[in-house]
């Protein structure tokens, strides 16, 4: 059994650009902007290093040990939840054109997609990678207590 989020589903007014990998993500967030709120983690930042036209607002769980490996960036540290209203100033503070996202689904990071949607900002957003393994629709839930019912079934 696997428990997994749902992906965020897309809403009315959402713009997003659909990419299967970070570095899929790179070279497309080039053509939709300058200023891009990056949220990827901070181990997978190479993807977007050497982007000389690109400035990168990283939010990241903790400071890092060592230097990003982006030519022009800032680091705000923060964990989640966010709400949209705080994720609406900070894009605008930093005036981000974009952000650039994995599909996590649930609600502790929700806030900057919903933010982008007010704002009208593309969201290029990296899907989530296929599973190395099948399992049936019956053996993945989307919250622990579903897990706990089935177990308790079983």
């Amino acid at each position: 059994m696997r428990l997994e989020r749902p992906p965020w589903p897309r809403q009315p007014g959402d713009r997003w650009v659909s990419v299967d990998s970070l570095t899929e993500s790179a070279r497309a967030c080039q053509d939709y902007g300058r200023r891009a709120f990056l949220t990827v983690g901070g181990k997978e930042l190479q993807a977007f290093a050497n982007m000389e036209r690109m400035w990168f607002l990283v939010r990241l769980v903790e400071s890092p040990l060592e230097p990003l490996p982006l030519l022009h960036s800032q680091v705000v540290i923060g964990r989640g939840p966010f709400t949209a209203e705080d994720e609406r100033k900070l894009l605008q503070q930093h005036r981000v054109d974009m952000i650039v996202a994995k599909n996590s689904g649930g609600d502790a990071t929700y806030g900057k997609i919903a933010a982008a949607r007010a704002l009208g900002l593309p969201v290029i957003l990296v899907r989530r990678p296929t599973p190395p393994f099948d399992l049936p629709s019956s053996a993945i839930f989307a919250a622990p207590e579903d897990v706990m019912a089935w177990l308790d079934k079983s």
